[in-house]
Parts: structure tokens; C-alpha cells; sequence
């Protein structure tokens, strides 16, 4: 027997939070594609952790006191790929909201280098969205934002992986080009 329906739950459920949905499908992501070499290089780096919080304090300096959220969880693993490639997965606090994201997947690839030119390498913006099924059951969605010449649009994949690490970074390694090759699967964690 179904449960007594809420309306209101209902409507908050599948209205994400403002701070949460700004920080993973705006701040983050426009940073990635126009600023991602030093986007990487802040990522990998040893003051991670700091650029996250504060990214994360920026975009609540927008919001009204009741909108702003704690940065409780927010990390990044990063997994170094073959030819230089890096995959760095950012864990977000745990969302409440349907497109509210577990967690952001950036695949920064490197391009075939060209005579006398530097080159920005290739980047991939995933996302592991919070969702509903018709049963009102959580699942994740796998997204991505990607950009081009009329804008950065966003792509739904359908169902995806258990929010964890490991299995958000399988489902990006899917994704990306299949001519890469990896050895013993990188993203595996320990």
C-alpha cells in the first residue's frame, strides 16, 4: 500500500537547492570549460580542498542566509590516466533534491600535440544526478554537459551507478574515447 501523498514533499523533493544545483551545473562546470588547464592544475594540486571550499563559499555569496548550505563532504579523488590524462571526481555534500548532483566527473584528455602550437587538452564534464522513479524510488542519472559553438548543453544518459566513486568512475571511463586503452582499469579504488 502506497503512502498518503505529500505535496509538499513532492515539491520540494523536485526543487534542488539553489546552493547545491549552482555550484555542480554552473560555477563548477563554466570554470571547467573555460578555464580548464588551471581548472586541472588546482585539482591535482595540493590546495584542492581549499579551491573547493572556496568555490563553494563563492557561490553562496549570492544566496539568502537560508539558502546557503555547509560544504560537509565536498572532496576530490583524482585518478591519473595513460598519456597524461587525469580523471578527477568531486564528491558533493549529499544531495536531498531530484538533479541535485552526488557528484561531478571531470576527464581532462590530452590532445595530440601539434608542431609549434600549444594546445588546451580535451575535457568531459559528467555529472551523477539524484532522481525519482515513477515509484518515487531515489535513483542517479548520468549526465553531461558538454559545450560547442552554440553553447554548453546538457545530455541525460539514463539511469547510472550507485552513487560511490568506483562506479561513477567506470561509467565516465564508458563514455570517454574508445581509443584509449587502460591497463588493470586506473579508477579502480582500493
Amino acid at each position: 500500500m502506497a503512502g498518503k501523498f505529500n505535496l509538499e514533499e513532492l515539491l520540494t523533493r523536485n526543487h534542488p537547492r539553489k546552493h547545491h544545483y549552482t555550484f555542480a551545473h554552473h560555477a563548477l562546470c563554466s570554470m571547467t570549460f573555460q578555464l580548464r588547464d588551471q581548472l586541472r592544475q588546482m585539482l591535482i594540486g595540493s590546495h584542492a580542498a581549499t579551491f573547493l571550499q572556496g568555490l563553494w563559499k563563492h557561490v553562496a555569496q549570492n544566496l539568502d542566509d537560508d539558502e546557503i548550505l555547509p560544504a560537509d563532504g565536498l572532496f576530490v579523488h583524482n585518478e591519473f590516466l595513460n598519456a597524461g590524462g587525469i580523471l578527477s571526481i568531486v564528491v558533493l555534500p549529499q544531495p536531498q533534491c531530484a538533479t541535485e548532483a552526488h557528484m561531478v566527473g571531470i576527464a581532462f584528455l590530452p590532445t595530440p600535440p601539434v608542431l609549434g602550437e600549444k594546445k588546451e587538452s580535451e575535457v568531459r564534464y559528467f555529472t551523477l544526478e539524484k532522481g525519482f522513479d515513477d515509484n518515487d524510488a531515489p535513483h542517479t542519472a548520468l549526465c553531461e554537459w558538454q559545450r560547442d559553438d552554440d553553447g554548453i548543453s546538457h545530455l541525460n544518459y539514463g539511469d547510472g551507478p550507485t552513487p560511490a566513486v568506483a562506479a561513477f568512475a567506470r561509467e565516465i571511463m564508458a563514455h570517454l574515447s574508445v581509443s584509449w586503452t587502460w591497463q588493470d582499469e586506473p579508477w579502480k579504488l582500493s
